[in-house]
């Protein structure tokens, strides 16, 4: 029982922010998760909890989604998952997760400082990223790092930018969810952590979009970088 209630609450929380900030409930999640469970058995769990939020998501977004925006990140990532499903079936937790832990402190220090990447328009680079981005949606069910750090070097405008981003992480959730499925990663355990996730899922991001109105994103979005820095330097000891 003590493991569904911290389940519920984790789930909650990480679809709450993704709600208000629009971003970041996989690398809240994830590593909460993969500490409780292991990288093996949360990795393949989170896989149709995410693809329930992004379906919500989706809702949200659908007047701005700009599938041609993504679609050479979206191939590139199909061929980066195999290589991520192999890190996660052959390379010890103790390896990859420090290994997460510095991508989230990578994204968070990032974030944080305002860096700003030079404008890439050679279109080669979205292959790069989205390679990169689908190793990680494999091994951690989060792309995030890469993508985003490739996002800001377009120069898209801030509604431009979520949209893309939501239109991106929808495809790719969509794609590891059948990568698990075709590698025999799901197991019938699973389904009553999934179905008990849901509801949380709906209410927490539902909860997220209701309060974004009444509060400034970029303040709640640093916030959020503050505890994505604590989490990932956690995980590196």
């Amino acid at each position: 029982m003590s493991f569904y209630i911290s389940f519920g609450l984790i789930i909650f929380f990480a679809t709450f922010v993704q709600g208000i900030a629009g971003f970041a409930a996989a690398l809240i999640a994830m590593p909460l998760v993969m500490k409780m469970l292991g990288a093996q058995t949360a990795v393949p769990l989170m896989a149709p909890i995410f693809l329930f939020l992004m379906s919500i998501m989706l809702i949200r977004y659908r007047s701005s989604m700009n599938f041609k925006a993504v679609w050479r990140l979206a191939i590139a990532t199909l061929f980066g998952i195999p290589f991520g499903l192999y890190i996660l079936r052959h390379i010890s937790e103790t390896i990859t997760l420090p290994i997460f832990g510095v991508f989230i402190v990578f994204y968070a220090v990032y974030n944080l400082m305002g860096l700003k990447l030079p404008e890439l328009k050679n279109q080669a680079w979205a292959f790069v990223a989205g390679f990169f981005g689908g190793i990680m949606s494999g091994a951690f069910n989060t792309s995030g790092p890469p993508i985003v750090a490739y996002a800001h070097s377009q120069k898209w405008e801030v509604k431009e930018f979520k949209a893309n981003l939501q239109a991106y992480f929808l495809m790719t959730t969509i794609m590891a969810n059948f990568s698990h499925l075709a590698a025999g990663n799901f197991q019938s355990s699973m389904l009553p952590k999934i179905f008990f996730a849901l509801p949380f899922v709906l209410l927490g991001n539902s909860l997220g979009i209701y309060v974004s109105k009444f509060i400034k994103p970029e303040i709640f979005r640093k916030v959020v970088l503050v505890l994505l820095l604590v989490i990932g330097i956690k995980m590196l000891f």
